[in-house]
């Protein structure tokens, strides 16, 4: 009877943390799973070459959609592939393209190679 209790214990452990990690990952997703809400744009700026553009989208929250974030798609005009850049906590004040493989959101530099989340 004790065995039983102790084995019944330890599933249930289980399937609580596996549905902990579940919710997680559902609700708080990585930068590159991240669903954008296109109908939340709020501005769109053309790289010094013209071959790129940085669209910032108001995404609501992440996690339980409760909080403000924002996300930076970047877009290739000459292959049409799109990435997520960015994701920021608070307004986007200020965002402009320092060179055409770095921009600036409110004073923080992001290489357009690598993705920045203030969650990291």
């Amino acid at each position: 009877m004790q065995r039983k209790w102790k084995i019944g214990l330890l599933i249930t452990f289980i399937c609580f943390v596996s549905s902990l990690g579940f919710l997680y990952l559902k609700f708080n997703p990585s930068l590159t799973n991240m669903t954008i809400h296109v109908e939340g744009k709020v501005d769109s700026i053309l790289s010094p070459d013209g071959t790129k553009r940085l669209t910032i989208y108001y995404n609501g929250g992440l996690i339980l959609y409760t909080d403000m974030t924002y996300v930076g798609v970047l877009e290739d005009l000459t292959t049409g592939e799109e990435k997520n850049l960015f994701v920021v906590p608070t307004h986007v004040k200020n965002v402009k393209w320092l060179s055409n493989e770095k921009i600036s959101v409110n004073d923080l530099d992001i290489p357009i190679d690598r993705p920045y989340d203030f969650r990291e």
